[in-house]
């Protein structure tokens, strides 16, 4: 019964140390997200014709380790 307890403790626990290691890596992330959302708003693209936003957008899937497939649908990404 003991067991029971101290699993469903840490099972509430892990969430809370989730989210807090999350927390410090969002914000020490920030500077390049807001760098990186800067750069795409400041040279708009019209709608279904976004060839350099979709390959810096592919560029930076790739550098996180997504595995990126071009050209569908006739677009860029």
């Amino acid at each position: 019964m003991k067991l029971t307890y101290l699993g469903v403790a840490l099972l509430l626990a892990s969430p809370v140390l989730a989210a807090k290691s999350l927390d410090l890596n969002l914000h020490s992330s920030m500077p390049a997200i807001e760098s990186f959302y800067l750069d795409l708003h400041q040279s708009p693209e019209l709608s279904y014709h976004e060839q350099q936003t979709a390959k810096k957008i592919a560029a930076q899937l790739n550098k996180l380790g997504f595995e990126v497939t071009s050209n569908v649908g006739g677009l860029v990404l």
